[in-house]
């Protein structure tokens, strides 16, 4: 691949969630989700356009993302359970089975600004706090708060000379700052 940027449409990237290709249920969409999938239909442009299959592994993703592998599998395995990803495994060589992807089907995205909830809203009723004697509300701060003793710092004053501190010296912005030794 000869491009240094990886393309991500505005629609995908600011979706939080999507229809199930599969259920038709409201599935959660993470921005690891999101970097994936865009880097996924970019790998498979890319084959499709060589006219090779299209199989990479977890490692590759989570290397290029900058996330663990396992989160990639599960990014991966939830795409592929709501019908995002249709892919074949042929048996390999090796000890492991290579994942071959065969297609990517793009679900209804749905936007972060969309009005309406994914779940339904519930509410819980709140009871109304009790009234004290003075008939304002009770709250919760104990008597003995205020029975501490404020403490006076005005003994510690950091700008006197007897503090141990050095006083703040002014830098201008075409100078370095001194160096205390």
């Amino acid at each position: 691949m000869t491009n240094k940027f990886l393309q991500v449409s505005k629609a995908l990237l600011s979706a939080k969630q999507f229809k199930s290709n599969k259920t038709g249920e409201i599935v959660d969409l993470s921005l690891t989700a999101r970097i994936y999938l865009a880097a996924l239909i970019d790998r498979s442009n890319y084959f499709k356009n060589e006219g090779k299959e299209h199989y990479d592994t977890h490692q590759y993703f989570a290397d290029a993302i900058g996330v663990s592998e396992a989160g990639i599998r599960n990014v991966f395995k939830l795409l592929c359970e709501h019908g995002v990803i249709e892919i074949s495994t042929i048996k390999h060589k090796c000890s492991h089975n290579k994942i071959v992807y065969e297609r990517i089907v793009m679900p209804e995205l749905i936007d972060r600004t969309d009005p309406t909830p994914s779940k339904p809203a519930t509410t819980t009723a709140v009871a109304k706090p009790a009234l004290a004697e003075h008939g304002k509300p009770a709250t919760a701060i104990p008597d003995w708060i205020n029975d501490v003793p404020m403490f006076d710092y005005s003994e510690y004053d950091t700008a006197s000379a007897a503090s141990p501190m050095p006083a703040r010296v002014p830098v201008s912005n075409d100078e370095d700052p001194p160096i205390p030794f």
